[in-house]
């Protein structure tokens, strides 16, 4: 990915270019970003404080951990370590609030799709991004009734319990019981309103910040993105954080997504 980034930037034109670059602009960068982290990782203490209270500090350790483990293994690890730092936390099992993850997922698959829709609405698409974008709006809103079917019928979650204790083999009781768990988290914490309206705030809050940096890292050098072009660049990142790569921290995906991104944002808008 990084070869299918760079392979037609020259070197030394590359060079000059981050040697000129805006030092203010990068530092603005910079701080956006971090404050996007300071926001986002209030997502799981909003969407389940209505269970229960975490405390700050113990959700940005939570989520600066799980970065960590996200840039050194190869592998989607991240969301289980969140689970398992924040039930060590609290009274709430990892098993409960990887079920509350899957809500979060959810509410952030609606607004990315919502901003795929408004994207496709300003900007002239070419035929096979759109059938993506009507995909990905499918994907999304069978998850959300998911979520409405849980919500509506909670007891579901204590079917998988049943089927795997009869079961007479070592482990079945208990991987049955995690399931069951998780499925609680997104049938208790799914339930209310007020709790995914202030996580899909969070997420559009953080976001925002987030194209704040963008917007601040293009200036540094010398590139002036139009709204449009910076919520498609916004878009496509969160998309390519999605696909599970191979490589630690998506080094490569960003990078791949961010130039094809432009380019195509670049042919749209002439």
């Amino acid at each position: 990915c990084l070869w299918v980034a760079f392979r037609n930037a020259d070197p030394t034109t590359l060079l000059g270019v981050l040697a000129g670059a805006s030092i203010p602009y990068i530092l603005l960068s910079a701080a956006f970003n971090l404050v996007s982290a300071f926001v986002k990782c209030t997502k799981m203490g909003v969407l389940v404080r209505p269970i229960t209270r975490i405390r700050y500090r113990d959700l940005f350790a939570a989520e600066m951990v799980s970065v960590l483990v996200d840039t050194i293994f190869p592998l989607r690890l991240h969301e289980f370590v969140r689970a398992y730092l924040l039930s060590r936390r609290g009274t709430l099992s990892a098993s409960f609030v990887f079920g509350a993850e899957f809500v979060v997922k959810v509410v952030e698959a609606l607004l990315l799709t919502g901003g795929l829709l408004a994207l496709s609405a300003l900007a002239v698409m070419p035929a096979w991004a759109i059938t993506g974008i009507r995909s990905m709006v499918v994907l999304a809103w069978m998850a959300a009734l998911f979520l409405i079917v849980m919500v509506r019928w909670p007891t579901l979650g204590n079917i998988p319990f049943g089927l795997l204790a009869r079961v007479k083999m070592r482990g079945t009781t208990r991987v049955g019981q995690m399931i069951t768990d998780a499925l609680d988290g997104i049938s208790r914490t799914a339930v209310k309103p007020s709790a995914l309206l202030g996580v899909l705030f969070v997420t559009a809050t953080e976001w925002l910040l987030l194209a704040g940096s963008l917007w601040s890292a293009a200036l540094a050098v010398g590139v002036h993105l139009s709204p449009v072009e910076l919520l498609g660049f916004l878009l496509a990142n969160h998309l390519a954080f999605a696909v599970p790569s191979s490589t630690s921290g998506s080094i490569g995906i960003y990078e791949a997504t961010g130039t094809m991104t432009m380019v195509l944002l670049f042919a749209m808008q002439q």
